[in-house]
């Protein structure tokens, strides 16, 4: 126009175009939903150095308790089966876990740290249970459920303790942490299959690393049935029991095949 004024459409110089406007907008929006989320962790961090501390001081307070001892050297003795071929004692026989699962990881952790290292290794075990649970917990409950039930657990004496002790009890904590969060993060998804298959293999390493604790898989397969319900309903959460209590009984049954009367002799004395 002649008269000097102009549209909104057509200044170039004093008025930014609306698109440009709205993408700096939404830009803005995307970096402050970042800055509110990131600090959402911390808590959870904060709970894992209060676990971490804690348990670190007791993982030099003594020498090596009877147990921790047996398993470090049976693990050994697998080791040396596996690669050259050393006989080994019948541990299977009265080992209250198999010997394959955790000695041989507990061994290892031993060749590189000594007695500590394979207390750090169960310390992160702790520590992986701790924010599994702590998953659990937002999903179901939310944040302010997930912070007070992982900052409990965090400083339970047990907790400590299998934090700073090298037998196979921290690695089956995990294992039964593992599975719990699969079936909750399976959620209502109508094919969660998959999910399950994953956290039965998960129940039945943590069955097969410490037998006690089979008796903590109906809690697993009762939060597979009522994370399920009321969606995606009755049917397909009673399949998933289904799906996981075979995945473990499959397992579990073929590792007994393998292993032999041994293993069966150990389950029945350390256990039943």
């Amino acid at each position: 126009m002649e008269d000097g004024t102009t549209t909104p459409h057509s200044s170039e110089a004093g008025t930014p175009d609306i698109r440009t406007a709205a993408a700096g907008s939404g830009s803005h929006r995307q970096y402050r939903t970042r800055r509110w989320q990131l600090p959402s962790a911390w808590p959870l961090l904060a709970v894992l150095v209060v676990q971490a501390v804690l348990s670190l001081r007791l993982v030099r307070a003594d020498t090596a308790f009877q147990d921790e001892a047996l398993y470090l050297w049976a693990g050994h003795r697998e080791i040396a089966h596996l690669l050259h071929g050393v006989p080994i004692p019948p541990f299977p026989a009265y080992f209250s876990g198999a010997p394959v699962i955790y000695p041989p990881l507990g061994a290892l952790s031993d060749s590189v740290g000594g007695l500590a290292g394979a207390r750090i290794l169960s310390l992160v075990f702790m520590l992986g249970a701790t924010v599994l649970l702590w998953g659990v917990a937002r999903m179901l409950y939310g944040r302010v459920a997930a912070f007070f039930s992982a900052a409990l657990f965090a400083v339970l004496g047990p907790t400590l303790h299998l934090g700073a002790f090298a037998t196979f009890d921290a690695m089956s904590v995990f294992l039964l942490a593992l599975a719990a969060w699969l079936v909750v993060r399976a959620g209502d998804r109508r094919d969660a299959t998959g999910w399950m298959i994953a956290a039965g293999v998960a129940l039945a390493l943590a069955n097969a690393t410490s037998y006690s604790t089979a008796v903590f898989d109906i809690v697993v397969i009762a939060l597979a049935l009522v994370t399920a319900l009321p969606r995606p309903g009755g049917k397909l959460a009673a399949a998933r029991c289904l799906v996981l209590l075979t995945v473990v009984v499959v397992l579990l049954s073929a590792g007994l095949l393998i292993g032999g009367s041994y293993y069966v002799t150990g389950v029945g004395q350390t256990t039943f």
